[in-house]
């Protein structure tokens, strides 16, 4: 669930109330030569009210008095003031006494903006704060939606009256109250070199108790302006002020102004023509103290489906250092309207009571690097006056009325914990969380699995909890059915013990990674489609985990099995020379270690769940099973599993993704602690393409107890082809696999190979072909070579429909 859609789900919700009067007016600040919109222009009322424009150069100033007259302030403008009495719209002329550009002899491939870009990026890691320095601030966030009318409509109250009924209506609302309306005050702490805690201390948001939302607004776009590929609304984007980057932008210098004794150069920049990344377009404020940035306006260069964004940063010298100290988002959400007018998403974050090089230590920051306060959403209203500087606008006293009254009548905060769902796999209701993965399934064994799963929520409590899962599969008509204990003893360092029982079927040689989870869509789990070979299997376990070395969770547990095979395997046990068993009921008892190495993984712990934030770094995955023939084990064995995946980005090139997982069973053990190596090729058969499998090869074709499998993607997104709203995505993949059985012949029933001389496919992928509300659809084709490849080459060819998911 990505930030923008979060957002979105919300708005949504919303419906039309009554409103209360107040004092306004909007309007909109311009160059009187250029015509074009000021951003940062600075506006008092005679009240002594403020506003700053937006990146359009669009404003609203609230007051409790009446308005008469508007100052406005920027640098590099003649000061100006405009008598506004009952007036609603305006339109503020100001006038720029900028110093023009002594003039440059431009030589073939010169640009003068080159010279002032590649000092900025010499200087970048001086003036990154999370580069050069320690740090410690409060933020005041404010978010809030409106209806996006034009100002040439709202100044023309003729234009208004030609309107029908419902828009009328619709502008008068827009005009006393925002659609949404949220605060949060945060505090961190940064310490060198990559060490953060954010907490959020307050949040309110209008028509919700619950405080999921406080999140959000310091995610939506990157804290400084210096790193490589800068965020916005979850998407990375090129900085024009990264290395190289003259070679990717044009930069134009647009104006130049004095600042005291430092000169601030205004440079345009966009990707230039025949360029094809995911760049920024806007302008760059450079001041030569320092060669560093000290306002930015930025937007995607080319438009982006369903969503336009564009950011602001602006900078301050402090202690002698640069530091940001207000970050501004506008959000336009294109396909959500307010009768004809679009939503408007304006989002504000104020940093605060900033420290410089403060006295940190390393005791302070834990793996847990973003939290909610407990109090989060009961402070009082002098808590808030204290951020916030001033009370609330009227019409922002009146939206949180309206709303409130709206949301408790509508329940929006049962409606919001869907969200929560998606990010979490469990859905809130009432004492329980219900498991998502529980409530349908389909593979090729089982059919349509149908069931339900839950657990007690922390409504109970937040020390522990019992659960409990049953399903039914429609082509093998058999129930399944398990239970969970779970208690956690420290927080602080995770520890928890489990205890489980499940009966329940389960494929052969397929290692379970207790802290491997598959995102709830994604393309790996397509591959549960081609399971076809399971076996009923009755499990309980005891298991204990706890965190060490800050990234490592370590998982200790102690089982025992029953495996009866369901299909034509078996296994030939051999007792002495004369006598040799036909088993196909196994009974294994194991005890074993787990261990999960995720380095500088960043995790979230809100009031109800905690989730872990992808980390740059590959994430580690390790088992060691031993198989014991005591307590009624029937098997001593040895099995060792390991696994890492990660998904790079480089940028210009792509996103590349890897997966490895290697491992090796000693001692005589049935199929069922061997490897399969995963296939999911089916002749004549409808195909849907995965992930960490081998799309070439049928499933349960290898099996080994020595093995190793590499799995290789690498997407170039848009990169390739872009025409205006079509941006297929290609995708090349190879995978490669090899592996050993010792003693096959003990193996029988079940025809299969073993895969010394190393198996071979690749393939290439056109994903978002097609794109179908939240659905995306593509195509793949994939070929098999090498020493297992079949005689006749189109059987090594597999052709599939690539699904994904557009949230």
């Amino acid at each position: 669930m990505t930030i923008k859609h979060f957002l979105f789900y919300f708005i949504i919700c919303f419906s039309f109330c009554s409103a209360i009067a107040q004092h306004s007016i909007k309007g909109k600040v311009i160059d009187e030569k250029t015509k074009a919109g000021l951003a940062f222009v600075n506006i008092i009322d005679n009240n002594n009210n403020g506003a700053t424009t937006d990146i359009d150069g669009n404003f609203n100033i609230n007051s409790k008095q009446p308005i008469n007259r508007l100052k406005f302030s920027y640098v590099g403008y003649q000061p100006y003031e405009l008598d506004v009495a009952n007036q609603k719209h305006i339109v503020a002329k100001l006038t720029s006494t900028s110093y023009e550009l002594n003039e440059f002899v431009l030589l073939p491939g010169e640009n003068p903006a080159h010279r002032i870009i590649n000092n900025v990026v010499a200087n970048r890691h001086i003036h990154n704060p999370e580069k050069s320095l320690n740090f410690k601030y409060e933020s005041y966030n404010k978010l809030y939606v409106t209806g996006a009318v034009d100002t040439a409509i709202l100044n023309h109250p003729e234009k208004i009256n030609s309107l029908d009924t419902s828009s009328q209506k619709a502008i008068d609302f827009l005009e006393k109250h925002h659609l949404f309306l949220m605060e949060s005050v945060t505090e961190r702490k940064y310490m060198q070199p990559d060490k953060s805690y954010e907490k959020v201390l307050a949040s309110r948001v209008s028509g919700l108790q619950n405080n999921t939302f406080s999140l959000i607004a310091t995610e939506i776009q990157s804290f400084s302006f210096y790193e490589p590929m800068l965020t916005v609304m979850e998407q990375s984007y090129l900085n024009p002020i990264s290395v190289n980057s003259i070679n990717k932008y044009f930069f134009l210098i647009e104006d130049t102004t004095f600042n005291g004794s430092d000169t601030v150069f205004v440079i345009s920049f966009r990707p230039k023509k025949g360029k094809n990344f995911k760049g920024l377009k806007g302008l760059l404020y450079i001041n030569t103290d320092g060669f560093a940035v000290q306002n930015v306006i930025a937007e995607p260069a080319q438009e982006e489906e369903g969503i336009g964004v564009k950011i602001q940063q602006q900078y301050e010298k402090i202690e002698n250092s640069w530091f940001p100290v207000q970050l501004n988002t506008t959000i336009l959400f294109k396909n959500a309207q307010i009768n004809d007018f679009k939503m408007l998403g304006i989002g504000k974050s104020y940093l605060k009571n900033i420290e410089l090089n403060p006295d940190l230590n390393k005791k302070e920051f834990g793996i847990i690097t973003t939290e909610v306060a407990d109090d989060v959403t009961k402070k009082e209203e002098d808590f808030w006056f204290k951020y916030r500087g001033d009370s609330l606008s009227e019409k922002e006293k009146a939206t949180y009325h309206i709303i409130d009254s709206v949301g408790k009548a509508e329940n929006f905060d049962k409606k919001i914990t869907g969200l929560e769902a998606l990010m979490t796999g469990k859905l809130r209701w009432g004492y329980v969380d219900l498991d998502l993965d529980r409530f349908v399934k389909y593979n090729d064994y089982e059919g349509f699995r149908l069931g339900a799963g839950l657990h007690t929520s922390s409504k109970v409590s937040k020390t522990f909890s019992i659960g409990g899962y049953g399903a039914y599969g429609t082509k093998d008509k058999t129930v399944k059915y398990g239970g969970d204990f779970n208690t956690l003893i420290s927080k602080h360092n995770d520890i928890e013990v489990n205890f489980s029982y499940q009966k329940d079927v389960a494929e052969p040689g397929v290692t379970q990674f207790i802290s491997y989870t598959k995102p709830l869509l994604s393309a790996a789990s397509n591959r549960n489609f081609y399971l076809n070979r399971m076996n009923d299997n009755e499990k309980i376990e005891a298991r204990l985990q706890f965190r060490t070395l800050r990234y490592l969770k370590v998982y200790l547990f102690a089982n025992q099995e029953k495996v009866n095979v369901t299909n034509g395997y078996f296994y030939r046990k051999r007792i002495d020379d004369n006598t040799t068993l036909f088993v196909q009921d196994f009974t294994f008892s194991e005890v074993g270690v787990e261990f999960k190495y995720a380095f500088k993984q960043k995790v979230i712990q809100t009031l109800n769940y905690k989730y872990a934030k992808p980390t740059k770094y590959p994430i580690l995955y390790a088992k060691i099973e031993q198989g014991l023939n005591q307590a009624d084990g029937e098997y001593e064995y040895t099995r060792f599993t390991f696994r890492t995946e990660k998904q790079f980005s480089i940028k210009n090139i792509g996103k590349p993704k890897i997966f490895i997982e290697t491992g090796v069973t000693i001692g005589d053990a049935p199929i069922i602690k061997l490897n399969n190596s995963i296939g999911t090729f089916k002749p004549k058969s409808f195909l849907i393409a995965t992930e960490n499998a081998f799309e070439t090869m049928l499933p349960y074709e290898f099996f080994s107890d020595r093995f190793a499998s590499f799995h290789f993607r690498h997407s170039f997104g848009s990169l390739l082809l872009k025409i205006k709203k079509f941006a297929p995505e290609f995708v090349v993949s190879t995978s490669v696999g090899f592996g050993e059985l010792s003693n096959a012949t003990n193996h029988s029933g079940v025809a299969f190979k073993t895969m010394e001389k190393g198996y071979y496919e690749s393939g290439v992928a056109i994903n978002k072909i097609l794109k179908l509300n939240f659905s995306t659809f593509g195509v793949s084709v994939h070929y098999r070579y090498g020493p297992y490849q079949f005689e006749k080459a189109i059987d090594n060819f597999a052709v599939k429909l690539s699904l994904g998911y557009s949230f």
